[in-house]
């Protein structure tokens, strides 16, 4: 059931190494505490919804958070990034069924644009 929204808001999806959830926003329905991270909780995400972010950003954490120090920024070789970011399209669409009157940014897309690491790069 989406969540009746007096103002609009906009909630940016984006992982990244220093926040658990890759969630965004100046707007979330309950504010966190001082210093703490977005997560579902602050925009009372369904359990569905919040089951399959996790899985996503684990997929993201696992295919190219995981990249050796000594090289830059880039996807596991043989992993679908290009399903990965379908799946985020999904969850997005899902965001902004759940938040009627959130419009929602998909950063994550620009992880496409990163290479992808040679096959004998662990």
């Amino acid at each position: 059931m989406p969540i009746a929204s007096e103002e609009s808001g906009r909630i940016t999806l984006c992982p990244d190494y220093g926040s658990a959830w890759g969630l965004w926003s100046d707007s979330p329905l309950s504010a966190p505490k001082a210093g703490e991270l977005l997560t579902p909780t602050h925009f009372q995400f369904s359990e569905d919804l919040t089951a399959a972010l996790r899985l996503w950003i684990d997929q993201w954490r696992l295919n190219y958070a995981d990249a050796p120090e000594t090289s830059s920024p880039s996807w596991r070789y043989g992993f679908d990034r290009e399903s990965w970011a379908k799946d985020g399209d999904e969850i997005a669409r899902l965001i902004g069924e759940e938040l009627s009157g959130f419009e929602v940014d998909r950063l994550y897309r620009l992880y496409l644009k990163d290479p992808v690491r040679s096959s004998d790069v662990e």
